[in-house]
């Protein structure tokens, strides 16, 4: 027999231990294809798994996955940890696979689900459900620790699981592969944390492998401030989307970089679509986006470039016809975050986009179509009140806001102490010295009750919004809104409004040709008001159907196909010292300061204009009021060169142009005649004003003319507001179902190969189970074609096969493996003879022979003393408490003599049970000889020359047997035999040497073996 290296005691508990699965961790592992390591379970909820070289192929035959709350560490440095989950159910980690500095491969068909709980902490982490070849997993035993920098699988989606990742990963390379693979964001209110909380991706490259990759890109951290994970690239190869929401960005605003940090793989001719914006679909993303953006919650505003509806949005304000709302105010919204139904300060912010200077919109925001609905803005109670209202605050600089629908459902716009004040935007200003544009295009909004704005300061009302500059403003309908009313408070120096905007300013732009303003429409104004709340010392008051005031200054400025239509009353009234009403425009001002040649051109051309059944106009002032049906008044100063072209307009029977002011002129287009007009038609039953400028008057009786009028405005374009051809948002409808998706289990991923390596490693192994004097089992280790089989080698391959079969019920049937499913079950009846022998050691007198050896022992440390007290001559060797001693422990080792031959007779019962041999014929799995407690009785009397010494009985009560458990084959245990009688005589003369000191000449329990004994 080959010389032991040395054995290792398991208890019977420990065994039980080792061959039973881990529930929750992963179960079943085993090294294998000439990787070696540990694999330990220090309490219930860790595991720590040890590779001894640097690639590690671990098969787990109960699969892989980590419960909450627990932990898998892959130790060591610079490792290549491969693991492959057997069997057919996902690996789920919902706990902490921790690697650290190492590569970690997980590889399951199944599929692999890290959930919002699970933390990944690795050099390089794969998950992949591509299986792999036996030759696949003898090359990667081969690789060098950077091979496994780059190493992957061969994709293989067909049939395979998907990959999903919920929860946190850090790690320099993170590759998935799966049939389908999903990155999303849990941004629900997570009660156990307080708060959101949802997996964040660390990582410097990214790569997503899938026939589907869908990636919520709030998922990846896209930071720069940490420089061990600067995200460099996330490539996709695959079909699928890319998309970020509102909520997911504001709560990691670094996703925006992560967004534009997409590569995609074309090479397999799949289509992947990055959308490129933040997305908006409910009232839950509104809230973020206006508090993210108000609040400039870590970088908000600067990390994404658009924002996009990809969602109709309602939301409540429960307005009825009169403009009484009893929901949600947009101005100071409630959103409940932490589902407790209760209204918390944290959970209410306002919808503003950028309601003041410090937060002002520059980005692009495209409506995609889509509605917002039903709200009502009011301002008139907050604490803090805003300087710009409207759905958007202030707007400057580079910004743009697309295909929009608005729809105030009867909700209303009411302000105190804003300046600016609009039914989409309170404000759209030009950056200063900068040739940018701001621009707005297909936009509708409809059914406000009203907008009615107070301020001590300057105000600037519209419809639209409060004041535009250097805006291109394209294809817009504004549709009833009843009441647009401007309030200057005290001494405010100028109170604008307008249908659509409150002041026009247009300054500085030199392109000839481009135009400005196209294709606008405004319908269904009962009234446009500005005035005044004050006795004395009041400002201007403009007020215009289009627009309050307009400045054009050293600019080319072209306007055409604007349409207004049924509007009620138009009035400027102050106290103060001016005051001027238009149809279109209020008040112009049109100034030329660079004296440059080109402005001797034809600098401002505004054409195309209808005005249909426009009622009064009024302007009321102590000193100047100025009302026209065009304009109220403009200035045109050094010969600034003005044209008005095809301009048609058809007052309602009972209208009026009024001016009442000590200087007041009315005039039924405007009172200026230094301005080139050309195809201007007004028609009115009986207006009463002067015609200065020269334009056609076409007077009706019952309006008869209005065919004539219609037929005239044929030709001017209005607005037609339709959804894009091609709407961007991303299609999450099957989101949920490859989380949940089944997948039927192929045969073809049994790896038969390795099961067989595994079982060969147990049925062909040369290594010999004994059981020692206290029923303990003893592994011994032992070297098969230069590897050495030990404990963890035969405990893994156990155990894998034991979890292998317990957890896939169709193992069986599998065709790849039936063939050797005999072996399969033989090498488990093992394991069950291992727990058999520790069951009928305790059941048949093991437990009493401890409580009778325990009682030997104490006695023996009695007799000792009384042996030492005899030698010194402080006791008489015929002492009665010695005598009575020395009675007590031959009487206990009589008793433990009889117990003996009834543990010895347990080896004939397992031999007759033994299941192995009995159904599966496996001779060589034998209990060979008696159970031993080995146990050594030899009392020694007191060192003295006493003639009365008491004679000592001879004893013999060494119990040293060996049951020994050869698993090499019928014709290698003949061989065995033989050498192992040298080697027994041996240990059985060793086993008799009892060591005695020469303080204690007393007996001795003595341990057979020359091996250290290594509990575990």
């Amino acid at each position: 027999m080959k010389k032991l290296a040395n054995h290792i005691i398991l208890s019977g508990v420990t065994v039980s231990m080792l061959f039973s699965p881990l529930m929750a961790l992963p179960s079943g592992g085993k090294f294998t294809h000439g990787t070696t390591g540990t694999i330990n379970k220090p309490n219930n909820n860790t595991l720590n798994i040890h590779g001894n070289g640097t690639n590690s192929v671990i098969q787990w035959g109960g699969g892989f996955s980590i419960g909450k709350g627990e932990s898998v560490n892959f130790n060591g440095n610079n490792k290549n940890y491969l693991n492959i989950a057997h069997g057919t159910s996902k690996s789920t980690i919902d706990g902490l696979l921790n690697a650290n500095g190492n590569n970690v491969f997980l590889i399951n068909p199944n599929g692999v689900i890290i959930t919002k709980n699970g933390t990944i902490n690795a050099n390089r982490f794969v998950a992949s459900t591509s299986s792999m070849s036996n030759e696949d997993m003898n090359k990667f035993a081969k690789l060098s620790f950077n091979d496994g920098l780059s190493f992957s699988p061969v994709f293989k989606p067909q049939k395979a699981g998907n990959v999903v990742n919920m929860g946190n990963i850090n790690a320099d390379s993170l590759l998935f592969q799966g049939n389908k693979i999903l990155l999303d964001a849990d941004t629900n209110w997570d009660k156990e944390h307080n708060g959101v909380k949802f997996g964040i991706i660390k990582a410097r490259n990214i790569t997503l492998e899938g026939d589907e990759v869908h990636v919520n890109v709030a998922s990846i951290d896209g930071s720069v401030e940490n420089p061990e994970f600067y995200l460099e690239k996330i490539k996709v190869i695959g079909k699928g989307q890319a998309y970020l929401d509102a909520t997911g960005y504001y709560y990691n605003t670094s996703s925006g970089r992560s967004l534009s940090l997409l590569r995609i793989d074309n090479s397999n001719n799949k289509s992947f679509k990055v959308h490129n914006y933040i997305g908006i679909s409910s009232v839950r993303d509104w809230w973020h986006f206006a508090k993210g953006w108000n609040e400039d919650k870590a970088g908000f505003r600067t990390s994404a470039s658009e924002y996009r509806l990809t969602k109709d949005i309602d939301f409540g304000g429960n307005c009825n016809s009169r403009g009484e709302c009893t929901g949600q105010n947009y101005a100071n919204y409630w959103i409940d975050l932490n589902g407790d139904g209760q209204k918390q300060d944290n959970e209410y912010t306002s919808m503003i986009i950028g309601y003041g200077d410090e937060n002002y919109f520059n980005k692009k925001f495209d409506g995609q179509g889509f509605t917002l609905s039903s709200m009502y803005i009011d301002t008139t109670a907050l604490e803090n009140k805003p300087q710009y209202v409207g759905i958007f605050g202030k707007i400057y600089g580079d910004f743009s806001v697309h295909n929009l629908n608005v729809d105030y459902n009867q909700g209303y716009i009411k302000t105190n102490n804003a300046q600016y004040v609009g039914g989409l935007v309170g404000a759209a200003i030009r950056k200063e010295h900068s040739n940018s544009f701001s621009e707005f295009k297909n936009i509708n909004i409809k059914n406000i009750s009203f907008i009615d704005a107070k301020s001590n300061s300057d105000l600037y009302v519209g419809g639209f919004t409060g004041i535009l500059n250097n805006a291109r403003v394209d294809n817009i309908e504004l549709y009833g809104i009843k009441t647009i009313v401007a309030t200057g408070v005290g001494g405010v120096n100028l109170v604008r409004a307008g249908g659509f905007v409150g002041r026009l300013e247009y300054v500085n732009r030199d392109n000839p040709i481009e135009i400005a303003y196209d294709t606008i429409k405004i319908k269904d104004i009962d009234s446009i008001k500005s005035t005044f709340d004050c006795d004395r010392y009041c400002g201007e008051a403009y007020a215009g159907g289009f627009a309050g005031d307009i400045l054009v200054n050293d600019s080319y400025f072209k306007m055409k196909n604007i349409t207004l239509e049924d509007i009620g009353n138009i009035e400027a009234n102050t106290k103060g010292y001016l005051s001027t009403a238009g149809g279109f425009f209020g008040n112009g001002e049109f100034n030329i300061f660079n004296f440059d040649d080109q402005y001797n051109m034809d600098n401002v051309l505004i054409e195309n204009i209808t005005m249909k059944n426009i009622g009064n106009i009024k302007s009321i002032a102590s000193n100047q009021a100025y009302s026209g049906g065009f304009f109220g008044d403009y200035r045109n100063s050094y010969d600034f060169k003005t044209s008005f072209e095809n301009i048609f307009i058809y007052f309602k029977p009972d209208s009026s142009i009024v001016a009442n002011g000590s200087v007041a002129v009315k005039d039924i287009f405007g009172n200026k005649i230094n301005s080139k007009n050309q195809n201007i038609f007004i028609y009115h039953k009986n207006l009463d004003g002067t015609n200065n400028n020269g334009v056609t008057e076409r007077k009706y009786t019952n309006d008869e003319l209005m065919s004539e009028f219609n037929e005239k405005i044929q030709s001017i374009k209005t607005p037609n507001i339709e959804k894009p051809s091609e709407i961007f948002k991303p299609d999450l409808s099957d989101i949920g179902n490859i989380q949940n998706e089944k997948v039927e289990f192929q045969k073809e991923w049994y790896n038969k190969e390795v099961v067989q390596a595994i079982l060969d490693d147990i049925l062909n192994g040369k290594y010999r189970v004994s059981i020692n004097k206290f029923g303990e089992i003893v592994f011994y280790v032992s070297t098969v074609d230069g590897v050495e089989i030990t404990l963890d080698s035969i405990k893994q391959s156990l155990d894998f096969l034991d979890t292998l079969k317990d957890k896939n019920s169709g193992f069986e049937s599998s065709e790849k493996l039936k063939d050797i499913y005999a072996k399969y079950n033989k090498a488990l009846k093992i394991k069950d003879e291992y727990v058999a022998a520790q069951e009928h050691l305790f059941k048949d007198g093991k437990n009493s022979f401890y409580e009778t050896y325990a009682k030997y022992q104490k006695e023996l440390e009695i007799y000792n003393s009384y042996v030492k007290e005899i030698e010194a001559g402080k006791r008489k060797i015929n002492d009665p408490e010695y005598l009575a001693s020395f009675d007590k422990i031959n009487s206990l080792a009589t008793i433990l003599k009889n117990q003996r031959d009834v543990v010895n007779n347990i080896a004939t019962k397992l031999n007759d049970e033994n299941i192995a041999k009995n159904e599966y014929g496996y001779t060589n799995f034998k209990f060979l000889g008696d159970f031993a407690l080995d146990f050594v009785h030899n009392p020694q009397s007191p060192d003295v020359d006493n003639p009365n010494k008491p004679e000592l009985p001879e004893t013999d009560m060494n119990f040293e047997q060996t049951a020994s458990l050869n698993l090499i084959g019928d014709e290698a245990l003949e061989e065995e035999d033989e050498k192992q009688e040298v080697e027994e005589a041996s240990m059985k003369q060793r086993s008799r040497t009892c060591i005695v000191s020469d303080n204690y000449k007393t007996m001795n329990p003595c341990v057979v073996g020359e091996c250290s004994l290594i509990n575990i």
